[in-house]
């Protein structure tokens, strides 16, 4: 009657719990079993039909409160997310020297080919395909600099990790590019 009632005031949780009830009193199914919330309350329920084993038919209804086992694990969700956040974090300071590391090759890079750009400027020796390759070398380093940026966020930004398969070969590829100079320089 309940149910009834709900569905003639047009709720959509009361049409599948009946729908779901007269399944089973029809014996088109043993069991029905759905989880639904009270927005305007924040409880959370389950409400379970089983037939009984009778001949002439019948069935339990029954509704359990998940109110509390709900919030339990959003929370447990929350500290699984604020724990994966605070050891992307504490790699972070593990990591510090390297990452000022890797940032500071393509700014010395940079640097280094603006000061040759303004040394050819300054000394009238202005030679356009030294200073568009110049100007290349600028753009790459910066790009560089940029891609080192843009993985530090993504990797320390807060929620879900992005898991994804990885080409070994692009991998080896980044190393090489960045431990370019330093290769160069031993």
């Amino acid at each position: 009657g309940a149910c009834r009632g709900g569905v003639y005031l047009g709720e959509e949780i009361a049409g599948r719990a009946l729908a779901g009830a007269t399944r089973v009193l029809r014996r088109e199914q043993s069991r029905f079993e759905m989880e639904y919330d009270r927005a305007a309350t924040g409880e959370a329920y389950v409400l379970t039909v089983e037939a009984l084993a009778r001949a002439d038919g019948g069935a339990v209804v029954s509704r359990a409160d998940v109110t509390a086992r709900r919030r339990a694990q959003r929370e447990v969700e929350e500290q699984r997310r604020t724990l994966a956040h605070l050891a992307r974090a504490a790699m972070l300071g593990q990591l510090s020297g390297a990452l000022a590391h890797e940032l500071n090759q393509p700014l010395t890079a940079i640097l280094s080919n603006a000061d040759a750009a303004r040394r050819l400027l300054r000394d009238g020796k202005i030679d356009t395909d030294e200073m568009a390759e110049i100007l290349d070398d600028i753009a790459r380093e910066d790009r560089r600099a940029a891609e080192v940026i843009r993985h530090l966020r993504a990797f320390f930004r807060r929620g879900e990790s992005d898991v994804q398969p990885l080409d070994a070969g692009e991998i080896v590829r980044e190393v090489m590019q960045l431990a370019h100079e330093e290769m160069i320089a031993r």
